[in-house]
């Protein structure tokens, strides 16, 4: 068998799998089973197809369950919709005229077209510095083992390493291990240190590491809390233009619009945070809009204005976003 029909087989298993346990789980919310019994068949399905070990098959049940029970009790798709939102073009391409969405721009007629000069070799210029996931890692260890069976490693939880080949380093490591804060703090010395005359920053998120099984809202407030720290003492004088990545919400890719407001579910312990963290650098004006959906437009300079969006909402990851695919969330 070569290569491309041994993936074929792999998509096909993945498919027939997914759709089944989409049909099971929503044929256990319909017919009103407990939350605490899907979470247990979750659980055992997640163990017994060896998706992954039984402390993130543990942590992964507990942190999305309630949420993807809360949405797909909620929607009208079918086990086969589920498959493509959830795994992707694997699962074909399933049609849904649901998701058919016509979007009315108001009558504004069309400016026109104005050839764009090219700038002089000696016209003023911009030095931007894009800084980006660095997903610091609170718990990384040195020495810990960076070849574990979990999708996070170099962490103690994760033991010591029983070889010198399997340790983690002093500054971190390319297998599956985020980034010790000794690296970030290195990084940002050597950018300031170099680069002392930046402009400004764009900072584009994805602050957490990658243990999405073991988050919680208090633990990624608080990553959020050191890095903005972090940067506010490394670019005292700076400004800082932060976006918000995927990883910030508990759960992962967790991103309910704003008519979603009851407790469990609101998104507002995020923004809200978030807001108070930016109003370091945004001015107060964009508050409304920071804590309503985490995006804002500020104007740089005269003649200059940037537009940070929450593109998380789009993510095909976001449960919600098979809530009401044709429904403003703004």
């Amino acid at each position: 068998m070569n290569l491309l029909s041994a993936l074929t087989v792999v998509n096909v298993i993945i498919q027939q799998v997914v759709i089944k346990c989409a049909g099971l789980l929503q044929h256990y919310i319909k017919s009103g089973k407990s939350e605490k019994e899907i979470k247990k068949t979750i659980y055992q399905f997640c163990v017994s197809l060896k998706i992954q070990t039984a402390r993130v098959c543990d942590g992964i049940t507990e942190l999305f369950a309630g949420e993807v029970i809360y949405v797909l009790g909620k929607v009208s798709i079918g086990p086969d919709e589920v498959c493509s939102f959830v795994i992707g073009d694997a699962c074909g391409d399933v049609y849904n005229p649901l998701h058919e969405w016509e979007v009315m721009f108001p009558p504004v007629p069309k400016p026109a077209a104005v050839e764009q000069k090219i700038p002089e070799m000696s016209a003023p210029t911009f030095k931007v510095l894009h800084l980006s996931d660095t997903h610091y890692d609170p718990y990384y260890h040195e020495g810990s083992n960076a070849a574990c069976s979990e999708p996070l490693c170099c962490r103690l939880t994760n033991g010591i390493a029983s070889t010198k080949d399997q340790a983690a380093g002093k500054w971190g490591d390319y297998r599956k291990c985020d980034t010790p804060k000794i690296t970030v703090d290195n990084m940002l010395q050597h950018i300031q240190e170099t680069h002392p005359d930046v402009d400004y920053i764009m900072w584009t998120g994805d602050l957490p590491p990658h243990d999405i099984w073991n988050q919680t809202r208090e633990e990624n407030l608080k990553i959020l809390k050191e890095t903005v720290k972090q940067m506010s003492d490394m670019f005292p004088g700076a400004p800082i233009f932060p976006a918000l990545g995927n990883h910030e919400s508990a759960p992962v890719n967790s991103f309910p619009p704003p008519y979603v407001d009851n407790p469990d579910n609101s998104i507002a312990w995020l923004y809200d945070e978030l807001d108070l963290q930016w109003r370091k650098w945004l001015p107060s004006s964009v508050s409304t809009t920071v804590r309503r959906g985490a995006f804002y437009s500020v104007l740089v300079r005269p003649g200059f204005r940037l537009i940070s969006l929450n593109t998380n909402y789009c993510n095909n990851k976001n449960w919600y976003r098979s809530k009401e695919s044709r429904r403003s969330f703004f």
